[in-house]
């Protein structure tokens, strides 16, 4: 039995990039200390690999382990069906007092125990999520925000805007790719 459970965070990127533009050290390293190039680092709780990317008491997604154990396609389709709540998390946030953000879902692996179950799909940290779970991230494309807020037609606002947006597709990025991405987008 694995000692991780998958979970999905809801963020915005600039929110991503923020924590970033604070970290120091090294690239993200895989789980057993090793970047993603190959190369050993020794962080020591300290860089980029130790940043914290959900906070304790944060919201995230994901599915009790008692239904993944189910296996087949029931386990896939809760599992997506975690993800798409994060999504739409992520979409509200977007888009929360006309912001303009992308979405980022981060999917991570927390250690077993870490989340208490708020509500269905959702979950809250009972210890924060650091980049060295994180194991990809799902992010809008660069027009999808532009998309959603053009749709807006000014009487649904935010949650409009949060609707359409939802119904965007997530582009896959690997771990080592989020630093790039969110440095772009921090970019004026």
């Amino acid at each position: 039995m694995s000692t991780r459970q998958r979970c999905y965070v809801p963020l915005t990127l600039d929110a991503f990039a923020a924590r970033l533009r604070t970290a120091d050290g090294p690239a993200p390293e895989t789980s057993d200390g090793r970047d993603r190039a190959g190369g050993q680092h020794a962080t020591h709780g300290h860089g980029t690999n130790a940043l914290i990317v959900a906070e304790a008491g944060a919201q995230v997604c994901a599915v009790e382990p008692g239904q993944l154990a189910l296996g087949g396609e029931e386990a896939e389709l809760a599992e997506y069906d975690a993800f798409a709540v994060a999504a739409a998390l992520a979409a509200g946030l977007a888009t929360a007092g006309g912001a303009a953000s992308r979405r980022l879902v981060l999917a991570a692996d927390a250690p077993r125990g870490a989340l208490e179950q708020v509500e269905g799909r959702i979950h809250r940290l009972r210890e924060p999520l650091r980049l060295a779970d994180v194991v990809s991230g799902h992010v809008d494309e660069p027009e999808a925000v532009a998309r959603a807020r053009a749709g807006d037609d000014g009487a649904g606002g935010d949650e409009e805007a949060a609707a359409a947006l939802a119904d965007e597709d997530l582009l896959w990025y690997d771990v080592s790719e989020l630093g790039d991405l969110a440095a772009e987008a921090s970019r004026p």
